[in-house]
Protein backbone atom coordinates (compact mmCIF):
# COMPACT_ATOMS: atom_id res chain seq x y z
CA UNK A 1 0.00 0.00 0.00
CA UNK A 2 1.28 3.52 -0.67
CA UNK A 3 1.36 6.26 1.64
CA UNK A 4 -1.22 7.80 0.59
CA UNK A 5 -4.18 7.40 2.70
CA UNK A 6 -7.63 6.99 1.24
CA UNK A 7 -10.03 9.64 1.84
CA UNK A 8 -13.96 8.76 3.53
CA UNK A 9 -16.10 8.87 0.28
CA UNK A 10 -19.42 10.41 0.68
CA UNK A 11 -22.49 8.64 0.21
CA UNK A 12 -24.06 10.41 -2.87
CA UNK A 13 -27.23 11.91 -1.62
CA UNK A 14 -28.66 14.55 0.58
CA UNK A 15 -28.50 14.73 4.14
CA UNK A 16 -31.22 16.15 6.50
CA UNK A 17 -29.99 18.94 7.69
CA UNK A 18 -29.52 20.18 3.76
CA UNK A 19 -33.01 19.01 3.29
CA UNK A 20 -34.45 20.96 5.81
CA UNK A 21 -32.81 23.74 5.09
CA UNK A 22 -34.48 23.79 1.56
CA UNK A 23 -37.65 23.24 2.89
CA UNK A 24 -37.29 26.50 4.88
CA UNK A 25 -36.67 28.05 1.90
CA UNK A 26 -39.86 26.79 0.12
CA UNK A 27 -41.44 27.71 2.79
CA UNK A 28 -40.00 31.05 3.22
CA UNK A 29 -40.71 31.81 -0.74
CA UNK A 30 -44.39 30.84 -0.43
CA UNK A 31 -45.01 32.41 2.17
CA UNK A 32 -43.98 35.47 0.66
CA UNK A 33 -45.46 34.89 -2.56
CA UNK A 34 -48.54 33.20 -2.23
CA UNK A 35 -50.67 36.31 -0.91
CA UNK A 36 -49.06 38.38 -4.03
CA UNK A 37 -50.62 35.77 -6.38
CA UNK A 38 -53.70 35.64 -4.51
CA UNK A 39 -54.59 39.44 -5.07
CA UNK A 40 -53.51 39.24 -8.50
CA UNK A 41 -56.08 36.31 -9.03
CA UNK A 42 -59.00 38.11 -7.21
CA UNK A 43 -58.30 41.54 -9.39
CA UNK A 44 -58.19 39.02 -12.52
CA UNK A 45 -61.82 38.07 -11.71
CA UNK A 46 -63.19 41.29 -10.87
CA UNK A 47 -62.73 41.83 -14.81
CA UNK A 48 -65.53 39.78 -14.89
CA UNK A 49 -68.10 41.98 -13.09
CA UNK A 50 -66.53 44.96 -14.07
CA UNK A 51 -67.28 44.04 -17.92
CA UNK A 52 -70.99 42.83 -17.06
CA UNK A 53 -71.19 46.40 -15.31
CA UNK A 54 -69.90 48.30 -18.52
CA UNK A 55 -72.35 45.98 -21.02
CA UNK A 56 -75.55 46.58 -18.65
CA UNK A 57 -74.79 50.12 -18.80
CA UNK A 58 -73.96 50.28 -22.67
CA UNK A 59 -77.35 48.11 -23.04
CA UNK A 60 -79.85 50.72 -20.28
CA UNK A 61 -77.58 53.77 -22.21
CA UNK A 62 -79.15 52.37 -25.96
CA UNK A 63 -82.57 51.44 -23.97
CA UNK A 64 -82.98 55.34 -22.89
CA UNK A 65 -81.89 56.69 -25.91
CA UNK A 66 -84.92 54.61 -27.73
CA UNK A 67 -87.19 54.51 -24.63
CA UNK A 68 -86.88 57.91 -22.91
CA UNK A 69 -86.55 55.73 -19.47
CA UNK A 70 -84.02 52.73 -18.17
CA UNK A 71 -85.09 49.26 -18.05
CA UNK A 72 -86.30 48.20 -14.82
CA UNK A 73 -85.32 44.66 -14.31
CA UNK A 74 -81.79 42.85 -15.82
CA UNK A 75 -83.56 39.90 -17.19
CA UNK A 76 -86.24 41.93 -19.43
CA UNK A 77 -85.94 41.30 -23.57
CA UNK A 78 -84.51 44.62 -24.08
CA UNK A 79 -81.77 44.48 -22.03
CA UNK A 80 -81.16 40.82 -22.91
CA UNK A 81 -78.72 39.43 -20.38
CA UNK A 82 -80.77 36.30 -18.50
CA UNK A 83 -83.96 35.52 -20.67
CA UNK A 84 -84.85 32.86 -18.69
CA UNK A 85 -85.60 35.18 -15.56
CA UNK A 86 -87.55 38.40 -17.28
CA UNK A 87 -88.35 39.92 -14.43
CA UNK A 88 -84.97 39.96 -12.07
CA UNK A 89 -83.65 42.68 -10.61
CA UNK A 90 -80.57 40.42 -9.45
CA UNK A 91 -78.25 38.27 -11.84
CA UNK A 92 -75.22 36.11 -11.18
CA UNK A 93 -72.70 36.38 -13.18
CA UNK A 94 -71.26 33.48 -14.92
CA UNK A 95 -68.67 31.99 -12.90
CA UNK A 96 -71.00 32.70 -9.64
CA UNK A 97 -68.23 34.87 -8.09
CA UNK A 98 -70.23 38.16 -8.33
CA UNK A 99 -74.02 39.60 -7.91
CA UNK A 100 -75.50 41.69 -9.85
CA UNK A 101 -78.28 43.84 -8.69
CA UNK A 102 -80.38 46.69 -10.08
CA UNK A 103 -81.45 49.56 -7.77
CA UNK A 104 -83.33 52.80 -7.32
CA UNK A 105 -84.69 52.81 -11.30
CA UNK A 106 -86.13 55.99 -12.92
CA UNK A 107 -86.49 57.91 -15.67
CA UNK A 108 -83.23 59.82 -14.73
CA UNK A 109 -81.02 56.89 -13.70
CA UNK A 110 -80.06 53.67 -11.81
CA UNK A 111 -77.52 52.34 -9.52
CA UNK A 112 -76.06 48.81 -10.74
CA UNK A 113 -74.40 46.89 -7.82
CA UNK A 114 -71.57 43.87 -7.96
CA UNK A 115 -71.02 42.02 -5.06
CA UNK A 116 -68.45 40.02 -4.69
CA UNK A 117 -69.39 36.37 -3.58
CA UNK A 118 -67.44 33.10 -2.61
CA UNK A 119 -63.72 33.46 -2.66
CA UNK A 120 -63.65 36.57 -4.37
CA UNK A 121 -65.60 38.15 -0.68
CA UNK A 122 -61.82 38.05 0.29
CA UNK A 123 -61.18 40.76 -1.96
CA UNK A 124 -62.01 43.59 0.64
CA UNK A 125 -61.26 47.55 -0.64
CA UNK A 126 -62.85 46.39 -3.85
CA UNK A 127 -66.12 43.66 -2.40
CA UNK A 128 -68.81 45.94 -3.54
CA UNK A 129 -68.26 47.61 -6.98
CA UNK A 130 -71.43 50.66 -8.05
CA UNK A 131 -71.70 52.07 -11.06
CA UNK A 132 -74.79 54.81 -10.90
CA UNK A 133 -76.25 56.59 -13.68
CA UNK A 134 -78.35 59.99 -12.62
CA UNK A 135 -78.55 63.02 -15.37
CA UNK A 136 -76.70 61.66 -18.04
CA UNK A 137 -73.45 61.53 -15.10
CA UNK A 138 -72.00 58.27 -14.59
CA UNK A 139 -70.30 57.72 -11.40
CA UNK A 140 -68.02 54.38 -10.40
CA UNK A 141 -67.66 53.75 -6.81
CA UNK A 142 -65.80 51.23 -4.65
CA UNK A 143 -65.60 49.83 -1.23
CA UNK A 144 -66.22 46.76 1.46
CA UNK A 145 -69.26 47.74 1.75
CA UNK A 146 -72.28 49.96 1.23
CA UNK A 147 -71.31 52.52 4.00
CA UNK A 148 -68.04 52.71 2.63
CA UNK A 149 -67.81 53.51 -0.91
CA UNK A 150 -65.46 55.96 -2.12
CA UNK A 151 -65.46 57.54 -5.32
CA UNK A 152 -63.49 56.20 -8.34
CA UNK A 153 -62.66 60.23 -9.26
CA UNK A 154 -61.28 61.10 -5.93
CA UNK A 155 -59.73 57.94 -4.46
CA UNK A 156 -56.73 55.77 -5.65
CA UNK A 157 -57.99 52.80 -4.18
CA UNK A 158 -61.56 52.84 -5.96
CA UNK A 159 -59.29 54.22 -8.71
CA UNK A 160 -57.63 50.71 -8.77
CA UNK A 161 -60.77 48.64 -8.27
CA UNK A 162 -62.22 50.21 -11.46
CA UNK A 163 -59.03 49.78 -13.53
CA UNK A 164 -58.95 52.92 -13.87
Amino acid sequence: MSGRSRGIRRPAGWTLVELAVVLGLLTLLSSLTLPSFLAQQREGRRSEALGLLMEIELRQTQWHALNGSYSANLGSAELALDPHNSHSLQLQAPSGRYRIELHAVGSEGYQLRAIAQGSQDADLPCRLLVLEQAALHTRRLAGPAPEALLDATSSPGARRCWKL
